[in-house]
């Protein structure tokens, strides 16, 4: 797994490309990753999962760190460019009613 990490303080805006596998053998990298990114629910946070080939229990947690870290209910969290067997996978444990997601 490798993460681009692009951040816009003029725009307020926050993108993080993941690409490979999300899962428990790389979340530590994240979380680590997370707390270097401004936590202000004025930024917007996307994160690109168009490179994402699986996202397994613990890379859904780090998504929820991430929203936490946004600003909770008040964040602005979108996932863009998923691919249809992650969308399944996020409607399954129901984050589409906890982030934007847009293929």
């Amino acid at each position: 797994m490798s993460i681009e990490l692009t951040v816009n303080d003029s725009d307020k805006w926050v993108q993080i490309k993941i690409k490979g596998k999300l899962g428990s053998n790389n979340t530590d990298e994240v979380r680590k990753l997370i707390r270097t990114i401004p936590s202000d629910n004025n930024y917007s946070y996307i994160v690109d999962l168009s490179q994402t080939e699986l996202i397994d229990s613990s890379g859904l947690s780090v998504l929820l760190i991430l929203r936490n870290h946004a600003g909770g209910d008040a964040s602005n969290v979108i996932l863009k460019n998923c691919r249809e067997s992650l969308i399944s996978i996020l409607k399954m444990f129901k984050y589409d009613e906890l982030f934007s997601i847009v293929k």
